[in-house]
């Protein structure tokens, strides 16, 4: 089953070295297992208004999820896109 989330606000959680590793959503902590699949967004660059500015990730996680999640670059927040059971 496939949930889709509206740019739902989560917690990041970052490895010594700065790097993703895990979120925590709905109270729940969920560590990566892999990242699947990087890229970036950048639509409407030229209004301040329409711009979006997005750095997506696809991971699996140690229990059984395979998430999409972002992060908005011009905000510098992290949000979940959606997620596959």
């Amino acid at each position: 089953m496939t949930r889709l989330f509206i740019n739902q606000p989560i917690a990041i959680h970052l490895d010594s070295a700065e790097r993703p590793v895990g979120f925590t959503w709905s109270g729940r902590r969920h560590r990566w297992a892999q990242v699947v699949q990087r890229w970036q967004v950048n639509a409407d660059w030229w209004t301040a208004e329409g711009r979006v500015w997005r750095e997506y990730w696809a991971v699996t996680t140690v229990d059984g999820l395979f998430c999409v999640i972002f992060r908005d670059l011009a905000e510098d927040g992290w949000y979940l896109a959606k997620v596959y059971d």
